[in-house]
């Protein structure tokens, strides 16, 4: 089947990743975004089917789609469109979560295949994450997520992780004695504070890890580990580092801690929920002597 030129042309100008497949599922057309965001080259897939150890698409509990359940298959035998999230295969060797949507494709009214429009779901993230300020869903005084930010980024986030690192954990964080040192030293003093401890778990955790204000001196943590045990111990680390930090203001030098509660979000668990449990620990936490992690995880 030949491609008008206009249809390549179209086809070559947007970003997302698209591909055509005959009857066969052989590859006849490949993009420059599906290039750029496989890593493989139009002349490595052309002529090729998509089950030939090039993609090979698993769904989100590992099991391969190409050879039984290739949502494509229902495109191109079913006549309908599909959508789906697939890890595909890159050619440096790594899994890509991709959203994808598989379209039946006609020429001249006859069905001779199907078009395959698919785009990475962490670039969907870093977009939404560019496009944060403009929507108001990061705290403008220390630069992490609001509470608009977090229930935005946290599934798609959560959806990613979860097959590489299986376990979540909860962070929450509250500023210890923070109205003492509003009073004291007033509220300039007190957002140099906020800014220092964000900066804190900025610098210190992963990239994929979220960090969110939750409140005037709160903070929520998610945690995407490999160990549960992993969750308690990277509190302990944050409150050691809070506590070992200081500004200077006007001449005073000021300290600060914070208390912390960690649990695991459980299989099927609710994120509110958990975050409230989280909440509760860190009151225990506070009533315990503050600058402490009190959690659940064993």
């Amino acid at each position: 089947m030949m491609l008008d030129d206009h249809i390549q042309s179209l086809f070559q100008s947007i970003n997302d990743g698209v591909y055509i497949l005959d009857f066969d599922r052989k590859i006849l057309f490949w993009n420059k975004a599906a290039e750029s965001i496989t890593g493989f080259t139009s002349d490595e897939v052309i002529g090729k089917s998509c089950s030939d150890n090039i993609l090979r698409h698993i769904d989100m509990d590992g099991n391969s789609l190409c050879l039984s359940s290739c949502p494509m298959l229902l495109a191109i035998n079913n006549k309908q469109i599909v959508e789906s999230d697939v890890y595909l295969h890159h050619k440096d060797g790594y899994r890509l979560m991709v959203h994808i949507k598989g379209i039946p494709w006609y020429s001249h009214g006859v069905q001779v295949g199907a078009i395959e429009i698919f785009y990475p779901v962490l670039f969907q993230q870093q977009k939404i994450k560019q496009d944060l300020v403009k929507l108001a869903l990061i705290d403008p005084l220390t630069g992490v997520l609001n509470r608009r930010g977090f229930e935005s980024l946290y599934y798609p986030r959560y959806l990613e992780m979860k097959m590489t690192k299986p376990y979540t954990g909860i962070l929450f964080f509250d500023i210890d004695n923070f109205k003492k040192l509003n009073d004291t030293y007033g509220h300039e003093c007190g957002d140099m504070v906020l800014k220092t401890i964000s900066q804190t778990f900025t610098n210190n955790l992963r990239t994929y890890d979220i960090i969110a204000r939750w409140g005037g001196e709160e903070f929520l943590i998610i945690l995407f580990v490999d160990n549960p045990l992993m969750i308690p111990s990277l509190a302990s680390k944050l409150c050691k580092l809070i506590a070992s930090a200081f500004i200077d203001f006007k001449g005073n030098v000021i300290t600060f801690t914070a208390s912390c509660g960690a649990t695991l979000l459980k299989e099927n668990e609710k994120i509110t929920d958990a975050r409230n449990r989280a909440d509760s620990l860190m009151y225990r936490a506070k009533k315990n002597g503050k600058n402490r992690v009190c959690h659940d995880i064993t």
